[in-house]
């Protein structure tokens, strides 16, 4: 009888730990690559990993690991945190909970939460993109980094409310405070490094910046729609600095195997400069060919406008085709074709490489006038 009690003892210290941790998970996803890439411009000129402008390289495409868990604190109150963070499987390097990273409360008034987090504009804007953290990934335009911006921004030090269901529509609202109070000029001059150029250039002041991000959704059924728009307030910045500001529309609808996808954006003053604005959009198909293969295809453009003395509209564009093959419902395999196009007048290109990746996220950044591919083959696993 003892003996029983002692068991019964050590299998209950054993199993408290346990239970403890019942609601926190763990979760990831692996997603590598090897690219073939071009960025339509001469070796040594533009600033790549190696000074090439074609090559073959091997990408860590946002993979990342994550623990998230929560507790029941009665009343209909649940207390909710996540620490998610990039795992760079090309190198072997990474950084912790750098990915949306949280903690916060939910309940029958929606969801408080505070970190780091995508912004609701952000992630309605990854309900359109059939080639996300690929080459061909809707972000080359819709972020706007060919103009100095970033439309798509993972916020730090947010604060975000997420409404409940209120039958197919969603709403979420996020904001950041300024938090940097220094507008002192910085000189950048990296002069030259390996045989090729390395950006020369002169930071101006700074402006401070807050951050606001609003979506309303409604998803039911085979349709999806979204709105929202994002601010990035330049409070008290040197002159021509301006708000940035976008509204997107989303939409996708599934038809039997079809599925069909759409956005719109309009920003204005991108990357805070007073002037510089753009329209984006862009559409995709996807076709579910039965025993998990999926072929698609998807093309974004975008028109930057600029006040500046000289400047002309420039227009740069970005089209991708691709296959997907589901081996289970946690490993799947591709292939996925992209060529960007870009405009005398386009700055920077459009960055046609998958996300995430180090060492050559820019391998086929866009050159300006010239047209930029990569072809890639990818395995993602999810656990």
């Amino acid at each position: 009888m003892k003996k029983n009690l002692i068991a019964l003892a050590v299998a209950g210290a054993l199993a408290a730990p346990a239970a403890a941790m019942a609601d926190a998970t763990v979760y990831g996803k692996l997603h590598m690559s090897v690219d073939s890439y071009d960025n339509g411009g001469d070796d040594n000129v533009t600033l790549q990993q190696d000074g090439e402008a074609s090559g073959l390289a091997i990408a860590s495409n946002s993979s990342r690991f994550g623990i998230k868990g929560s507790e029941d604190l009665g009343s209909g109150l649940t207390a909710i945190w996540q620490a998610e963070s990039t795992l760079n499987m090309d190198d072997g390097s990474g950084s912790l909970s750098n990915r949306n990273t949280y903690v916060g409360f939910k309940g029958g008034f929606g969801t408080v939460m505070a970190g780091h987090h995508d912004s609701p504009v952000k992630t309605i804007g990854r309900k359109a993109d059939l080639f996300g953290d690929q080459v061909g990934d809707s972000r080359s335009i819709i972020r706007g980094r060919f103009a100095g911006a970033d439309l798509d921004p993972r916020t730090s030090n947010m604060l975000m409310y997420v409404s409940p269901s209120m039958g197919a529509i969603q709403a979420a609202v996020q904001y950041s405070p300024d938090e940097d109070s220094s507008d002192a000029t910085t000189n950048v001059n990296m002069g030259t490094a390996g045989g090729y150029v390395v950006v020369s250039t002169t930071v101006a002041n700074n402006p401070d910046t807050s951050h606001l991000s609003a979506a309303v959704w409604y998803d039911q059924g085979p349709l999806y729609v979204a709105l929202g728009y994002s601010e990035d307030q330049a409070d008290d910045g040197a002159a021509g600095y301006a708000d940035e500001t976008a509204m997107r529309l989303v939409g996708s609808y599934k038809m039997d195997a079809l599925k069909f996808t759409a956005l719109y954006q309009q920003a204005e003053g991108l990357g805070n400069v007073d002037g510089d604005d753009a329209d984006m959009w862009g559409i995709g198909a996807a076709f579910n060919m039965g025993g998990g293969n999926t072929v698609k295809a998807q093309y974004y453009s975008a028109t930057l406008e600029s006040k500046a003395a000289g400047a002309t509209d420039a227009e740069a564009t970005v089209w991708a085709i691709g296959f997907d093959h589901a081996m289970s419902k946690q490993t799947s395999v591709y292939a996925a074709y992209s060529v960007s196009e870009n405009d005398a007048g386009t700055n920077n290109g459009i960055n046609v490489t998958p996300w995430g990746g180090t060492g050559h996220d820019n391998l086929a950044s866009g050159v300006n006038d010239e047209s930029a591919s990569a072809l890639s083959v990818g395995v993602v696993h999810k656990f």
